[in-house]
């Protein structure tokens, strides 16, 4: 099960990643975190990793060594390399991949890491294996051809309004390449604000399938830069995460994507199959 989560900056992918990820380790599950974001720091320092890997963009050789002799076309360099990464990862209850990060000022675009995230999501992943992508903020990988190779797009929504605005763009760009999209609210402060993101988002038509609350747990730990801590948050995802495994599993066989295109709503809709 490919996973990517989404959204503007700031707004806490990297923590429900992290969050998702300890959950589903406590579930016994195979967990592979794909650090697919070139700006931020990384994710690994929330789990207690920070500077335990290299990113998979140096380990090529830099961006040169990148793309074979067609445009965007991955090197059989990368291809072997993300190969060897992978297979590594899967035989380990839980690991971060880190694509890379922009290191110097002038150094281009960051279409190398895109097509290094494409490379990975399409690797042929064991069934049971989740794999969960902390993506770069906004909706540029959309257009990179990176969340066509997922099955499921996990949004994440703080209260703000370019994050609802954000939100309606990336499920329409799901919607056009029959991607399934969920969104999730993040920082929620009361049952008020959680109203109001929810009526706000359906006028959009989408419906919220979690919130998590503010946590000041979560705060403090980063702040801090330790490894992440959280309270009530990481109550409030699992169902969440426990609905998104037993969808995983009636839908185990990577090649079957018809699934993509039910848009049920509410329980019992996406979570069970039905339409």
């Amino acid at each position: 099960m490919k996973v990517i989560v989404a959204g503007k900056g700031g707004c806490g992918k990297s923590t429900i990643t992290t969050l998702m990820t300890r959950l589903a380790l406590q579930r016994s599950r195979r967990v592979i975190v794909v650090d697919a974001d070139e700006s931020n720091p990384g994710i690994e320092r929330m789990f207690g990793l920070e500077g335990s890997s290299a990113g998979l963009l140096d380990r090529v050789g830099g961006r040169k060594h990148v793309f074979g002799a067609v445009r965007d076309a991955p090197s059989e360099e990368l291809k072997d390399l993300v190969s060897s990464v992978i297979e590594e990862a899967e035989g380990r209850e839980f690991c971060v991949v880190r694509v890379g990060k922009i290191r110097n000022a002038g150094s281009g675009c960051a279409c190398p890491h895109g097509a290094i995230t494409r490379e990975i999501l399409s690797y042929p992943f064991k069934n049971g294996t989740l794999v969960l992508v902390d993506a770069e903020a906004g909706v540029e990988h959309f257009g990179r051809g990176i969340d066509a190779k997922a099955d499921m797009i996990i949004f994440v929504v703080d209260p703000s309004y370019d994050s609802i605005m954000l939100c309606e763009e990336a499920k329409r760009l799901a919607d056009s390449i029959h991607v399934k999209f969920l969104a999730v609210l993040n920082k929620v402060d009361s049952d008020d604000t959680s109203t109001l993101l929810k009526t706000q988002l359906k006028k959009k038509n989408i419906e919220v399938e979690a919130a998590v609350p503010y946590d000041g747990t979560i705060l403090r730990s980063t702040l801090a830069g330790q490894t992440l801590e959280a309270g009530p948050a990481m109550e409030n995802l699992r169902e969440f995460l426990d609905e998104i495994l037993e969808y995983a599993n009636i839908h185990r066989a990577p090649q079957d994507r018809g699934y993509a295109r039910r848009r049920g709503r509410g329980r019992g809709g996406w979570r069970h199959g039905r339409n």
